[in-house]
């Protein structure tokens, strides 16, 4: 995944409105999504500004962690079996755990 879409991932899955239009179907590409949506655009790129703090310290914590690296190209790389997936916390984090909005 591109770097730059990585500034994305929380910005889409953290807004409920935007990650039920995704989540309803996870294996169609970003722009397929907006081009039938535009409505995921309204406050998109306020939200992204707004998170993009957090959206750093939790690339730089999975980077200290060993999580993924990044290519040549500037991709990050997710690397096998660092991450175990559990699915608990609040009502909220749960949806979004389960959700798994796929941007491609």
């Amino acid at each position: 995944m591109p770097f730059s879409l990585t500034l994305l991932i929380l910005p889409l899955v953290l807004h409920s409105e935007t990650r039920a239009v995704f989540s309803a179907s996870p294996r169609t590409h970003f722009i397929k999504v907006v081009e039938g949506h535009p409505e995921v655009l309204v406050g998109l790129a306020h939200r992204t500004r707004t998170l993009l703090p957090f959206t750093l310290e939790g690339l730089g914590f999975a980077m200290h962690l060993g999580c993924f690296t990044t290519t040549p190209s500037g991709r990050l790389r997710t690397i096998a079996k660092t991450v175990r997936a559990r699915i608990d916390g609040t009502d909220d984090a749960v949806d979004c755990q389960k959700d798994r909005c796929d941007v491609r």
